[in-house]
């Protein structure tokens, strides 16, 4: 924390856009986090004769089921999910749901690594490009894990019965795709402009 709040810290290359890239993280993060807690992944809905839509009774995340808009049941254990859900549900959320839930709470640990090894490099520290391959790995793993989901329960409906909390981790498994390219690049800058400061290039030919 000391050397991030030096002046030598604030007066590096690419200061602003590497600080940018953080913020950029810390919002897909948010994102991520919505997602990983959300109680919205699978939502069936149906069309009413008056046009409006309505929802299934039952809905679920990776880890609550809601059932008529009380959302305390488990998803991790077995014996309520094997008497809330529908038949063709129970086989996918039994067998095939723990591993989204597994290669989501993977991705919260690779978060939470992100962040050090973020503070790390404003703080002038080598980090060999981790800020960049850890997001790569997060995305990785979350759309891994949508796709799973994906098709695993979409069923036979006609509508895809996936909600918000669904869509949003695959919309945060594009933002640390795209928030790692742009990492990656800003590295790449503030590496190429330290090699060529006068103090390294004084200690190369000495």
């Amino acid at each position: 924390m000391k050397d991030l709040m030096s002046k030598r810290t604030w007066d590096r290359p690419y200061l602003m856009q590497s600080w940018g890239s953080f913020v950029a993280a810390l919002f897909c993060s948010a994102v991520f986090f919505a997602a990983y807690g959300g109680t919205a992944w699978w939502v069936r809905y149906y069309p009413r004769p008056d046009g409006q839509v309505v929802t299934d009774a039952v809905s679920f995340g990776l880890f609550r089921m809601c059932v008529r808009g009380d959302c305390v049941i488990d998803m991790t254990n077995r014996h309520l999910v094997k008497y809330f859900l529908p038949e063709e549900l129970k086989g996918p959320a039994l067998y095939d749901l723990p591993a989204c839930q597994w290669l989501m709470s993977f991705g919260v640990v690779f978060i939470i690594f992100l962040f050090f090894i973020y503070l790390g490099f404003l703080a002038g520290a080598e980090t060999y490009y981790a800020e960049v391959w850890l997001q790569f790995v997060v995305c990785i793993l979350i759309l891994v894990s949508v796709a799973i989901f994906g098709a695993k329960f979409q069923g036979n409906q006609p509508n895809l019965p996936f909600g918000w909390a669904f869509w949003l981790a695959v919309v945060a498994g594009i933002l640390f795709l795209f928030n790692g390219i742009v990492a990656a690049f800003i590295s790449t800058a503030v590496h190429r402009k330290d090699e060529m400061s006068p103090m390294k290039l004084y200690i190369q030919e000495s």
